[in-house]
């Protein structure tokens, strides 16, 4: 039987907006791929920003890998909400990169690498750099890319560094926050397949908050969908399609990627027959 990596009981929690966001319980365990997906995306950040110990709960219980996370502190509200051990087994790619502005993306993979293990790993730690090259190898970010500054990087570059980040620990559970916003076909294509890669032959669990319903039909079996204040949907994504075809088929329309094209004409044909 899979571990149980999250699980969330009676959660609020406070979305960028303000609002307050009640979920539903839930559970997400090792080995599965997650998109949220849907129209809330105030609700989705903050349900994806608590899993990452970005954000702690207002109430409820969340629990990742069997350590509840500390309630919201408004006294220290920027506390740290994962252990070490945790933090070293979760990687997080953020949207805005989380890089380190002022020195050049290998100079800020090594400093937050040695941040992440701390003095603990002085071996790991005095190793930093071949790290650093080895994680940018595997994840398709380019040699050249590490010595420029994220202000000098495309958006596909800056998308790979965020990955190689996320990385650097060899983490077995990998969150990532709207992974192709703003890349186009050739970008899009890029991330798509190095994730493919990564995920391949792996029992890494995968958790995705995206726009991109595409890039969740490639690589989550599971949809957690938002609308309005509530969560209608979470199972398959052929279940979702089952059920929620025609509302499916007007998000994919309003896509820009031309790989939906196909996907757009199989749905039309089994909305058709049903």
């Amino acid at each position: 039987m899979a571990k149980i990596l999250w699980q969330g009981h009676n959660l609020e929690l406070r979305a960028r907006s303000s609002a307050l966001c009640r979920m539903p319980d839930f559970d997400i365990k090792s080995g599965e791929r997650v998109a949220l997906l849907g129209s809330n995306r105030d609700f989705r950040q903050a349900l994806f920003r608590s899993m990452a110990g970005l954000s702690a709960p207002l109430s409820g219980r969340l629990s990742v890998d069997g350590e509840d996370l500390p309630l919201r502190n408004e006294r220290n509200p920027w506390c740290d909400l994962f252990s070490k051990k945790l933090r070293r087994k979760i990687g997080v790619s953020l949207e805005s990169e989380g890089l380190l502005s002022n020195v050049s993306v290998r100079e800020s993979l090594e400093t937050l690498f040695r941040f992440k293990y701390g003095d603990h790993n002085s071996g790991l730690v005095e190793g930093a750099s071949r790290v650093v090259e080895e994680t940018a190898l595997r994840v398709g970010l380019e040699a050249s890319a590490l010595n420029k500054r994220p202000s000098e990087l495309g958006r596909l570059e800056l998308r790979l560094a965020s990955l190689c980040l996320a990385f650097l620990t060899k983490p077995v559970i990998l969150l990532m926050e709207n992974p192709s916003q703003g890349l186009h076909d050739r970008g899009w294509q890029a991330l798509s397949e190095t994730l493919e890669q990564i995920l391949e032959g792996s029992q890494r669990t995968l958790v995705m908050d995206t726009d991109d319903w595409l890039l969740a039909k490639r690589h989550a079996s599971r949809w957690i969908v938002f609308e309005g204040e509530r969560v209608i949907y979470d199972g398959s994504p052929e279940g979702y399609m089952a059920q929620g075809g025609e509302a499916l088929l007007t998000e994919l329309e309003s896509e820009r990627w031309h790989a939906c094209r196909a996907w757009i004409e199989e749905l039309r044909k089994n909305l058709g027959a049903a």
